[in-house]
């Protein structure tokens, strides 16, 4: 919760807020690897902190298998601590306040779902994939999202109410009218901040 998206420097963007110091390191955490100093390139969970190296659980790792791994402290980037405590916008969903903790995941979108009149799944469907440039959304949670063109009928019905070309999708131009809306920096990236200005938004039953 509050850490969306797959690709790692997306989540080390979307989980600044959430960053604890390297050795505070405890089972749970998210720990960011970056092997060569560059981008950062891999990600895992801690299953315990030794003191002189980490314990940790990866996918990706050893020829493309899940395994539990031990890590030296000169190759993490970040831990990330997440919110582990039932506050988490990613479930539940019923009538409740949403947590506002900048994460899109099924509770919000079914929430912007009932607020817009829409059909409600908690699912944003018939996306374009993000390439990076034009498509920054990283507060969406992955499970959120369908892709494979078509568009989404929320995202229609936010479009019109914008007054905006109604195709559906949630890109750029649609991101940056959303933020003037909501009042927070218009940038175009579906960040935590933007998420948080429309959770808040929700929880007073309008859009």
């Amino acid at each position: 919760p509050g850490l969306p998206a797959a690709y790692v420097p997306y989540v080390l963007s979307a989980g600044r807020s959430r960053a604890v110091s390297t050795r505070s390191a405890r089972p749970g955490d998210i720990v960011i690897f970056n092997w060569d100093g560059g981008v950062v390139d891999h990600i895992g969970f801690i299953e315990a902190n030794h003191g002189s190296y980490i314990q940790t659980i990866e996918g990706n790792t050893n020829n493309g298998r899940v395994a539990r791994r031990t890590r030296a402290w000169n190759t993490i980037a970040a831990i990330l601590r997440p919110a582990y405590n039932g506050g988490a916008t990613s479930s539940g969903g019923g009538t409740g306040r949403l947590t506002v903790d900048g994460s899109c995941g099924p509770a919000t979108i079914r929430r912007w779902q009932q607020v817009m009149g829409t059909s409600v799944d908690g699912i944003i469907s018939g996306q374009y994939r993000p390439d990076g440039r034009t498509w920054g959304r990283p507060a969406l949670v992955d499970s959120c999202v369908r892709y494979g063109g078509g568009g989404s009928n929320l995202i229609r019905a936010v479009q019109r109410k914008l007054n905006l070309t109604a195709d559906g999708l949630l890109g750029p131009a649609t991101i940056r009218a959303l933020q003037k809306h909501l009042g927070v920096a218009q940038d175009s990236w579906f960040g935590p901040g933007t998420a948080r200005a429309l959770q808040s938004r929700l929880n007073t039953g309008r859009f």
